[in-house]
């Protein structure tokens, strides 16, 4: 009699230890899948927070640019640029390391680094035509030289402004599709992690 609920009682017990170590294995894993997805999810948000605010510099200074033509073109010097150049600087460590379009990472540098440069080009314009410079005997000259380089180089700016706004557009609008998939991956393992440990507790 003994034997008979012995043995029995013995095997469940061992079955039932080899289930609760598969079940604790498996729910380590998936936290951790889990996690990972978490992280990975946060690094998503920053590189679409970081696109965001560069995307609107892209907007604000190819409106700014395009007013810059049409005074040039009225033949008139323009006291301040006003045209931002720093918001590259700003979020440039974050885009680097997670965005992984080197080719466009690339072109961003490059369209904010013409863009200090045209700034001060401008200011330098405004100096030989109205500034303390314009008295030299060249200003002249020199105004007229930095007239005909800033209407072609500003006008190039612009569409390139345009280009990057649309590309970066695009994958921000990407990246928020594949937001919204990632957390429902997530909130499933979420809550498929936290019914197991109920039964684990249960058990």
């Amino acid at each position: 009699m003994f034997w008979e609920q012995f043995w029995p009682s013995l095997v469940s017990k061992i079955i039932g230890a080899f289930l609760g170590f598969l079940g604790a294995i498996w729910t380590d894993r998936l936290f951790k899948i889990n996690t990972d997805r978490e992280k990975q999810l946060e690094e998503k948000r920053t590189v679409n927070s970081s696109l965001s605010t560069i995307s609107r510099a892209l907007e604000l200074n190819h409106q700014k640019m395009q007013s810059l033509v049409t005074s040039f073109l009225n033949h008139q010097a323009p006291f301040d640029a006003a045209l931002d150049s720093s918001a590259w600087e700003a979020f440039e460590s974050e885009i680097i390391q997670l965005l992984h379009d080197s080719s466009l990472k690339q072109r961003i540098a490059y369209h904010f680094a013409r863009l200090e440069r045209i700034s001060k080009l401008i200011d330098m314009h405004f100096d030989f035509s109205i500034g303390s410079s314009s008295a030299l005997t060249q200003a002249q000259h020199v105004q007229n030289l930095l007239h005909d380089h800033l209407i072609p180089t500003l006008n190039d700016l612009v569409d390139e402004s345009f280009e990057l706004r649309k590309e970066l557009m695009e994958i921000r609008s990407n990246a928020s599709r594949n937001l919204n998939s990632f957390r429902i991956v997530s909130h499933q393992s979420l809550l498929i992690f936290v019914l197991t440990n109920q039964v684990r507790t249960v058990k």
